[in-house]
């Protein structure tokens, strides 16, 4: 059939591949593949699940190796014999994305990647360190690198001039001793006094991460939400962070039962002029609900030195079971797991009143936005005062659904938080 029709696959753009021993192990598959890839001229996009895909016949490797239309590649559980195939193409890969299997040692992607080097701009890697600074990726603006045990600068800089996001997030941030965490910094300081970017756009990981990297230029936008803040040393880690990048924009998580909310002010000092946006996940714990209203207000007095003009806070409640607060209940197909009903919850929270709250508390706020619960609730405020007496309550109006203003914030919110949990989600272009 394949051979009768030489426009089948032609206008293919994107193709998943996935690892079924089964089927490949038919007689007739490694060819298909061979044809299907040769025909597809103008494939776009290719995820191989497994490296094994292109090792079912030789003819499949010579035809993934000249396929000239390829922008973005994923490879999952890389090898280094497919670093070969890798060598051999002439694609101007745009974006690639490579997972290294943890049966190797962490890979370095520089010369992995470098027959790419003129034409990528997104790179996303897993299990990875960075040692070499022989080769420039002078297009790349995106890096984000998972697992990654590089604990230097140095290579990142000198490999990627034009960075502006970096994500970065390692193994075991727990290795690090103090003195350790300390000397790393340090000597990140000292190799960036020489070489650094201008600026960037984004830098997201770790309190420990961030602050061992020590990133030393203007930053617009420091994201920390992926990592849940606990420690007072991780809140002194923070405010050093932010006086290396001074950012306008800061995403936070905060576990209220765990770290002292009240403190969050003394940390956010070095960004008290510069800080223009605050995102803040406050979580809060325990056995039985209780209204958190009065912490979160109190939280919000405390900022009032801040230049803030969008606050979005999102409040949550996890409430811990005892084992006999849990009971199993027969039904129609046999137990099911239930829990006591825990009586007042969180869904009940007065989102209004938080955002009047911060608007009292910050005076230069003029968008709240609040999260509280389960199911997702979001109200969104828009904020105005009386120029004529700043003693005066501010007024807030509600952006209903609909709302052009609030729907462009919100799938701005939803995007980024959809990225903090799946960070590749956010390199595709």
């Amino acid at each position: 059939m394949l051979a009768r029709k030489r426009s089948c696959f032609r206008y293919l753009k994107h193709l998943s591949l996935h690892s079924y021993p089964r089927l490949y192990s038919q007689p007739r598959f490694g060819d298909v593949l061979a044809t299907l890839l040769t025909r597809a001229t103008e494939l776009e996009t290719l995820c191989l699940s497994s490296c094994d895909i292109l090792k079912v016949d030789q003819r499949v490797e010579d035809a993934f190796v000249q396929m000239k239309s390829l922008r973005v590649l994923k490879i999952c559980q890389y090898e280094d014999d497919i670093g070969e195939l890798l060598a051999r193409m002439r694609t101007p890969l745009v974006c690639a994305d490579v997972s290294v299997s943890h049966n190797l040692d962490p890979a370095d992607p520089v010369p992995m990647l470098s027959p790419f080097k003129d034409t990528l701009r997104h790179l996303r890697v897993s299990w990875v360190d960075f040692m070499s600074a022989g080769t420039q990726f002078p297009h790349l603006t995106s890096l984000e690198a998972e697992l990654c045990e590089a604990e230097g600068l140095a290579e990142i800089v000198q490999c990627f001039p034009a960075l502006q996001d970096l994500y970065m997030d390692t193994p075991d941030e727990e290795r690090w001793s103090v003195s350790e965490a300390e000397e790393l910094r340090a000597v990140n300081s000292r190799l960036q006094a020489a070489h650094t970017w201008p600026s960037l756009n984004s830098l997201s990981g770790s309190v420990v991460t961030l602050y061992v990297l020590g990133v030393r230029c203007h930053v617009a936008h420091i994201n920390i939400s992926c990592d849940i803040i606990i420690k007072p040393v991780e809140g002194e880690r923070l405010a050093a962070v932010l006086a290396d990048a001074r950012p306008t924009r800061l995403s936070l998580r905060l576990r209220a039962s765990e770290f002292d909310i009240m403190s969050l002010a003394q940390y956010l000092l070095p960004v008290k002029d510069s800080l223009a946006k605050l995102e803040l996940h406050v979580e809060f714990r325990g056995e039985q609900y209780e209204d958190p209203s009065p912490q979160i207000y109190a939280m919000l007095d405390t900022l009032s030195f801040l230049s803030l003009r969008t606050i979005d806070i999102w409040v949550n409640w996890t409430q811990i079971f005892h084992i006999s607060q849990l009971r199993f209940s027969p039904d129609a197909k046999g137990e099911s797991l239930e829990v006591e009903d825990p009586g007042q919850s969180i869904a009940g929270l007065d989102l209004a009143a938080i955002g009047l709250q911060a608007a009292r508390s910050i005076p230069t706020l003029q968008l709240a936005i609040v999260d509280g619960g389960y199911p997702l609730r979001t109200k969104v405020f828009k904020i105005s005062r009386d120029a004529d007496d700043s003693q005066a309550t501010p007024t807030m109006v509600e952006l209903e659904y609909g709302n052009a203003d609030r729907e462009v914030l919100l799938k701005e919110k939803y995007m980024q938080r959809a990225a903090v949990c799946h960070p590749s989600c956010s390199m595709y272009p």
